[in-house]
């Protein structure tokens, strides 16, 4: 799941520290400091035992250790951590966002932030955000995906109906079928993302 890789990468990667000092020999241009302004925001914000790890692009992959305190809804409070840094998270300054689940889960509270291109969902992108029982935040995965279509591909080569029978070769039922994007390596790919359940 997306909280295990979470916690795994963050017990295997150097994460950066909350004090704001320098990184130690490390190149700016290939792993940002904690100095800059829009990280040193993020951790004012998040508490002093706040730790994030970078992605290699530079945005803050996890974020971890913290202790976000707020009033309201859940839902409400995630969608307004991440638009508030957006920026941060990878997503950019102008993103579509929308809360596509809330559960419960080993004690915790998880909302996931899906994100939008034009309305249509982008494959397992967004911003998880992980609330204690006391209603802080104490961990984020942001996983931004891609900014712009991919210009070779038009469209879904499948219909629907097609997609629907090559989902269901082995006696499934077809639950849903919907269209999304996929973050390929040269950007969005319209894809048809069948949701099917297997018949007892």
């Amino acid at each position: 799941s997306a909280l295990a890789l979470a916690l795994a990468v963050a017990s295997s990667s150097r994460p950066a520290t909350a004090q704001l000092v320098p990184d130690r020999g490390v190149d700016p241009a290939v792993e940002p400091s904690v100095e800059r302004p829009c990280v040193a925001r993020l951790l004012g914000l998040a508490g002093p035992g706040a730790r994030v790890v970078h992605a290699d692009e530079g945005y803050v992959r996890i974020l971890y250790g913290a202790h976000v305190t707020g009033e309201g809804d859940l839902a409400e409070r995630a969608m307004a951590f991440v638009e508030r840094f957006a920026r941060e998270l990878g997503l950019g300054s102008e993103v579509e966002l929308a809360v596509e689940d809330q559960r419960e889960t080993h004690g915790f509270t998880v909302v996931r932030v899906a994100r939008l291109f034009s309305g249509v969902r982008v494959r397992d992108a967004g911003v998880v955000d992980r609330f204690l029982s006391d209603g802080a935040i104490d961990l984020v995965v942001s996983t931004p995906g891609g900014a712009r279509l991919d210009a070779a591909h038009g469209g879904p080569t499948l219909t629907e109906a097609l997609a629907r029978e090559l989902a269901t070769t082995g006696g499934e039922t077809v639950l849903e079928v919907r269209r999304e994007l996929f973050s390929a390596v040269d950007g969005l790919v319209p894809v048809l993302t069948v949701v099917t359940t297997r018949v007892a």
